[in-house]
């Protein structure tokens, strides 16, 4: 009864026949659905993108109703031009991704104070939520507009912007065709960091402590895919990732929490299995876009069979990865789907999606909070991130064991 009951349940959503009222109505009598566990792994985190801190804690009873077990914050370091952009103008989101130093912001930062974080995860911690938060460590900030790169930002800490050992060949930009492109050279029009500095890896180590020190469970760690590994070849292999997720792992333990974190790692990475292998030891999880591009693709082509076929990369483990229907660079730009932004995707086909990323077997969710309008730091008036189509389609599947689907039909897990 229970494999009719999930079939049933994501072949309705994945033709889009939720009524559109589904979609807006508050997740109200979610309890009577099993709660997820408190663990990150393998449940459904919320990406409240450019929310400020306060206002994802004034959001957490929604949050938490509508069964996320996590929520990832914008990028917590210092963004360029906090002083001088007006950030009611809206489109600051690019902002945080491109930050001037490596330590958490404390009131230069549209996201909030340091005590405000802190206060943040002690309420969240309270109702069994965790806090990850969006970490940049690959590159800092160009002193132009997003997408053009024109050097770096005099707004960058002065140890690091004056250290030329800091930093790569941040005067080429080439095609990202290859691995030594895409780990020595800018290939995103932004100055890339030598991460490979054993001072980068000390800044990095204690701005992850620091956020720790805020209550912090985990990160995520923007453009992983542009950093080398130990295994990468030795002319540009480095330790970074041993030097500063792994011995923040260890510094975490020793205050008695364990971090999640995950990197965002797209395709082979121009790299390899032992690339992505490299990845998964030292960060922990990789992002696996392809699964939820595929199940988008099907619920805008109405075809089921395009999901079915759909397995993880390189046949890695579902717990090693991420899914998502849609990230912000998705929403924005289009990247990895179809070369056209997702926002160009209604809400009713991205539920659709939803159902069958949200109820994947052991693998981590992340459910993008689609910005209803641009001004940073208020929460989105699209709720449909807490609606009850998306909050069943996350909790019944939790009550039926978090239904896989199989590479060769659509089958539930009893």
């Amino acid at each position: 009864m229970k494999k009719l009951l999930s079939l049933l349940i994501v072949l309705t959503l994945i033709v889009s026949v939720f009524a559109i009222t589904a979609i807006n109505t508050p997740a109200s009598g979610a309890s009577q659905y099993a709660q997820p566990s408190t663990s990150v792994e393998g449940g459904n985190m919320l990406h409240c993108m450019c929310w400020s801190y306060n206002t994802i804690k004034a959001n957490l009873d929604d949050i938490k109703a509508a069964g996320y077990t996590a929520v990832q914050t914008s990028c917590i370091q210092p963004p360029k031009d906090y002083n001088t952009y007006d950030s009611t103008k809206g489109n600051v989101w690019w902002h945080f991704y491109q930050p001037v130093d490596f330590r958490v912001a404390d009131g230069n930062n549209w996201l909030g104070t340091k005590a405000e974080l802190k206060s943040l995860c002690d309420t969240a911690h309270e109702k069994g939520i965790k806090i990850i938060s969006d970490v940049v460590a690959n590159h800092l900030a160009n002193p132009g507009s997003h997408g053009a790169y024109n050097g770096r930002s005099a707004e960058i800490n002065a140890d690091i912007l004056k250290d030329e050992s800091c930093w790569h060949n941040t005067g080429v930009s080439l095609s990202g065709s290859d691995r030594y492109d895409m780990v020595m050279h800018d290939n995103s029009n932004l100055p890339d960091l030598n991460t490979g500095n054993s001072k980068i890896q000390t800044m990095v180590y204690n701005m992850l402590c620091e956020a720790v020190d805020c209550g912090v469970d985990g990160f995520r760690f923007d453009a992983a895919q542009n950093i080398e590994t130990p295994r990468d070849n030795a002319s540009y292999r480095s330790q970074f990732w041993a030097n500063t997720i792994e011995k923040a792992k260890t510094y975490a333990s020793s205050k008695g929490k364990t971090l999640f974190s995950y990197g965002e790692v797209y395709y082979d990475a121009w790299g390899g299995d032992n690339v992505l292998d490299d990845y998964i030891w030292y960060i922990g999880h990789v992002t696996e876009p392809n699964i939820g591009m595929e199940a988008l693709g099907g619920a805008v082509d109405q075809n089921a069979s395009k999901v079915a076929s759909v397995s993880y990369k390189n046949n890695r483990e579902a717990k090693n990865n991420v899914l998502w229907v849609e990230s912000h660079d998705s929403y924005y730009s289009g990247t990895g789907y179809g070369g056209y932004a997702t926002s160009n995707v209604s809400n009713s086909k991205v539920v659709s999606a939803w159902a069958i990323i949200g109820s994947r077997a052991k693998a981590t969710a992340l459910y993008f909070a689609r910005p209803g309008s641009e001004y940073v730091t208020a929460a989105t008036n699209d709720t449909t991130w807490k609606s009850k189509a998306v909050s069943e389609a996350g909790m019944k599947s939790i009550a039926m064991s978090r239904a896989p689907f199989h590479s060769s039909s659509i089958v539930a897990r009893a």
